[in-house]
């Protein structure tokens, strides 16, 4: 019996990432709504202004520990295992907390480039990301066995 990966395209990705948006959307207007009013969390949320704010930091701190604490537990976020995915290093090891974080940190880069960085999966032939480029990992499909 031999573990096959099969590694996970540009749209089943985009498809993974817009899930975990609408859960972190949600999440942060919630939490913001309690904290700083529905009104304000819904424009923080959802209509950012030009100017930086400590609910942005809030934003940006909820999305770093998500996406970190669910790849280093689960090697999935919950976007990831509603599209049968996971975030594994190339030779199919977990990835740990140290990466994880670091994965979460160089997604900013791939956001940075104006998105280039993740329409690099689309180009690749190894459809990895500039953030998997930069953290030496690759997101596959959940390992199936072939006999």
């Amino acid at each position: 019996m031999v573990a096959v990966q099969q590694l996970a395209g540009f749209w089943i990705r985009f498809f993974a990432y817009a899930i975990d948006w609408l859960i972190l959307a949600l999440a942060g207007l919630c939490i913001l709504a309690i904290a700083i009013g529905p009104e304000t969390a819904w424009t923080t949320v959802f209509a950012p202004g030009p100017q930086w704010t400590r609910a942005d930091t809030f934003l940006c701190g909820l999305v770093t520990a998500y996406t970190t604490t669910t790849v280093a537990i689960w090697a999935r976020t919950a976007g990831k295992a509603a599209a049968g995915l996971i975030v594994v290093r190339p030779d199919g090891a977990s990835v740990g907390l140290g990466r994880a974080f670091a994965r979460s940190l160089a997604i900013n880069l791939s956001v940075a480039t104006v998105f280039i960085g993740f329409l690099m999966i689309a180009f690749r032939r190894d459809k990895r990301s500039l953030h998997d480029l930069i953290c030496d990992t690759v997101v596959v499909h959940s390992v199936r066995s072939v006999d």
